[in-house]
């Protein structure tokens, strides 16, 4: 057992399973499609090296803030590694007066431990607002959420500089937004359905606001905006109500209609009725419920490591050099 322990907190050990985490790390950043149980696998190494170590190096036991320094970079390797498992990152378009809904959710990672709780989260998007200064340059967002809270309504404004949580997940806006349209499809058949339809990022892509989309008939169509182009010597905000533009529907012929709100226009198969224009808004959604461990856990170390060196201060020797007269 002696010899396991000696073999398990050997240095060896230790430049091994630090070369393993290099080699992970940059294949990670090189081809991202690593499994995150390789990043744990590495750090869980570390982890059970330091362990043993304290176990059989006497001297970080005899040193209190050495042993808890120690202690807390081994639980730092171990949550890290944990973080890996549990880890979501993920980004979802929400257009004004929308539900959310973790069917439209686009994940971007999602460790193999995650419990995806998504489909706990409710809430109806609200009004966007986006400031703009000269030359496009971007000032405050502005998105405000309404959620049932205890069976009474509530409203929650968030932005650039504060994000929101809901079940564990935080929402942060992103840059991304544009206009959204709203259209209603009624089928030859009688069936009707609604939606949403997302144009290109505004104003980024100011100059191709077009889109296709296919009618549940099955026929392709494009809608595009024709709006004012965009000021970029002055101060103005992004906001639906300030929409000022034409809303325009162009077959697969090559004919084209302008959509007015409430009219409907006939296309292959039923017609379409645009219902409004709004905005819509880009979201990141994190869950990391391991960082504020990871927090105390640094902290703790490093306050035992700075009593540590208070109580044992390093001890600087000057040499002494005698020079023999001639």
């Amino acid at each position: 057992m002696r010899r396991l322990l000696n073999a398990l907190g050997s240095l060896k050990l230790t430049f091994g399973g630090m070369l393993l985490l290099a080699l992970v790390i940059f294949y990670d950043l090189q081809i991202s499609v690593l499994s995150p149980g390789w990043l744990a696998a590495s750090l869980g190494l570390l982890s059970l090296n330091l362990a043993a170590a304290i176990i059989v190096r006497p001297q970080f036991r005899q040193q209190p803030g050495l042993l808890v320094f120690h202690l807390c970079l081994m639980l730092v390797t171990g949550l890290a590694g944990l973080q890996a498992m549990t880890i979501f990152d993920g980004r979802v378009e929400q257009a004004e007066d929308q539900p959310f809904a973790v069917e439209n959710v686009e994940v971007i990672k999602q460790g193999p431990w995650h419990i995806n709780r998504l489909g706990e989260v409710h809430f109806m998007q609200g009004p966007v607002t986006v400031e703009y200064r000269e030359d496009l340059r971007r000032g405050r967002t502005q998105s405000k959420i309404y959620f049932d809270q205890g069976g009474k309504l509530e409203s929650r404004t968030f932005g650039d500089t504060r994000s929101t949580h809901k079940r564990g997940y935080r929402f942060i806006t992103t840059p991304n937004k544009g206009y959204a349209l709203t259209l209603v499809w009624v089928g030859d058949d009688g069936n009707s359905t609604s939606g949403n339809i997302h144009m290109p990022s505004f104003p980024i892509r100011e100059w191709d606001q077009r889109q296709q989309w296919r009618t549940p008939a099955g026929e392709q169509v494009t809608l595009s905006l024709d709006i004012l182009p965009v000021a970029a010597d002055g101060n103005w905000t992004l906001a639906s109500e300030g929409f000022e533009g034409r809303v325009l529907l162009t077959t697969k012929d090559g004919s084209g209609t302008e959509l007015i709100d409430g009219r409907a226009v006939a296309v292959a198969g039923g017609s379409l009725t645009l219902d409004g224009v709004s905005l819509w808004i880009g979201y990141r959604i994190e869950f990391n419920a391991i960082l504020p461990w990871l927090f105390a856990a640094a902290a703790l170390g490093t306050a035992a490591l700075g009593w540590h060196f208070w109580r044992n201060p390093p001890q600087f020797r000057v040499a002494e050099h005698k020079i023999n007269a001639a």
